[in-house]
């Protein structure tokens, strides 16, 4: 099996080019057609003209969206009508683990023009204002430590019960990771888009996704590859993370260096999480405080000598702490107890992998 190219490299999934038409030597005109809607049964009209809002081009196992966004602030003063494609990884076809890369980048721009959406420069396409960009960064985990390391991250989750904050755990057998914020958010500078998931289970769930990984990628063992990725939306979005962009393009993006990167990646995470120096989980059991060898002692005796499921030896261990807050920091404390030293974890091996995730993600 072939290894997983760019592991724990930073690199773009995804995102939306912008290029002005005027800056085009030619482009699909039936993107500015307008159409009509005709009922199935009668042929007759339902509605008489409307503006296409994208089309979209197949090609193999995978599609590319286009569309023009008409009178588009380009700058300051001026307005102009553009051309709008999502490019994404799938669009590399057997080099979809690397993302969207100098490298790479010229695949797209030959496939995009191939399919007859534009013609340019490609000095031009590298000019497109860039948007709605999806960072991406791959790792190897077994997947029950890969579990600990989504509970983990559901623990230490800032508390909230707006939809723009706090996270969703998804525990399916084909769907296992977490998320934090929605996609669509207004509040994107504060609680930005970023998700957990296993990248295995998602290309072995959904059939369009199989049908590109048996095509594409059979040759990779995908069993164990797990992602993170982080949005960052719009040029607003993009300049408050003080990267030293002056254009926005596409180009500037693909030279930023994999520390800028990086940084994108830990911070999108940290306004989610709590500061990892409060975190409880994950330290050898030498470090561990004597509150807490009395707590693992006591759901020891419970759960392996008395034969409690962890739930009953929970909820008695919990009796009678009547202050909400108190009582939500100890569970906190017993769970992630009972699941690093009770629950058939390797211990030591986890502690290891997952800590050298965490760091590599930067959550501090």
């Amino acid at each position: 099996m072939s290894k997983i190219p760019n592991l724990k490299q930073v690199t773009i999934d995804s995102c939306k080019l912008s290029i002005p038409l005027s800056h085009l030597t030619s482009y699909d005109k039936s993107l500015t057609e307008e159409l009509i809607v005709v009922d199935k049964e009668t042929c007759s009209i339902i509605e008489k003209e409307f503006k296409r809002v994208s089309k979209k081009y197949f090609f193999e196992e995978f599609s590319v969206y286009a569309s023009i966004h008409e009178n588009k602030r380009t700058s300051l003063n001026r307005f102009e009508d553009c051309l709008i494609i999502l490019i994404n990884s799938k669009q590399l076809g057997s080099r979809y683990f690397e993302g969207i890369t100098f490298d790479t980048l010229p695949t797209i721009f030959q496939l995009v023009k191939k399919l007859g959406i534009l013609d340019c420069p490609y000095g031009v396409f590298l000019k497109a204002s860039i948007t709605d960009i999806d960072f991406k960064k791959d790792y190897v985990l077994e997947f029950n430590n890969y579990k600990e390391l989504i509970k983990g991250c559901e623990l230490m989750t800032k508390p909230s019960n707006n939809r723009d904050k706090g996270c969703t755990v998804y525990s399916d057998k084909m769907n296992y990771g977490i998320e934090w914020s929605v996609r669509e958010t207004s509040k994107y500078l504060t609680s930005p888009y970023v998700k957990i998931y296993h990248k295995g289970l998602e290309l072995m769930s959904d059939s369009g996704s199989k049908e590109f990984k048996d095509r594409y990628l059979s040759h990779m063992d995908l069993s164990n590859v797990i992602r993170i990725e982080s949005t960052v939306k719009n040029k607003k979005h993009l300049d408050s993370l003080k990267l030293g962009l002056k254009y926005f393009t596409i180009n500037e993006l693909l030279h930023l260096s994999q520390e800028e990167m990086n940084k994108i990646i830990s911070k999108s995470i940290n306004a989610h999480l709590l500061p990892r120096t409060k975190s409880l989980s994950f330290k050898t059991e030498s470090k561990m405080t004597p509150t807490n060898r009395i707590f693992l002692n006591s759901l020891i005796g419970l759960t392996l000598d008395a034969d409690f499921s962890f739930d009953r030896a929970l909820n008695l261990l919990l009796n009678g702490i009547e202050n909400d807050s108190s009582k939500s920091n100890n569970k906190k404390v017993l769970k992630r107890l009972y699941f690093d030293h009770i629950n058939g974890t390797n211990y030591e091996k986890k502690s290891s992998e997952v800590e050298s995730i965490f760091d590599s993600i930067g959550w501090f």
